[in-house]
């Protein structure tokens, strides 16, 4: 119980410093919303960058992902309407 605390603890904390530097290498860019490479940068910055390339990867299968569900949700959405039709 006492280690799941303490990962849990240590978990937020580098998700609050990861964000934190995302936010700031936003702001220098002038930018008002974060973006994937201010993240991607803030991993470098943070010493982190083994890990820029893994990252990347996820979030690129993330994209495909949603992009998969979202047309997926689009052909039940025309299905539906089409039988309404028929």
């Amino acid at each position: 119980m006492v280690f799941l605390l303490w990962f849990k603890t240590f978990f937020a904390e580098f998700i609050n410093l990861v964000s934190s530097e995302s936010n700031d290498v936003c702001n220098k860019e002038d930018k008002r919303t974060i973006a994937p490479e201010h993240v991607l940068k803030a991993l470098q910055v943070l010493g982190f960058g083994e890990y820029i390339e893994e990252v990347y990867a996820a979030y690129e299968q993330h994209k495909y992902e949603t992009m998969v569900m979202i047309l997926y949700f689009l052909l039940l959405l025309l299905i539906t309407r089409r039988r309404k039709n028929d």
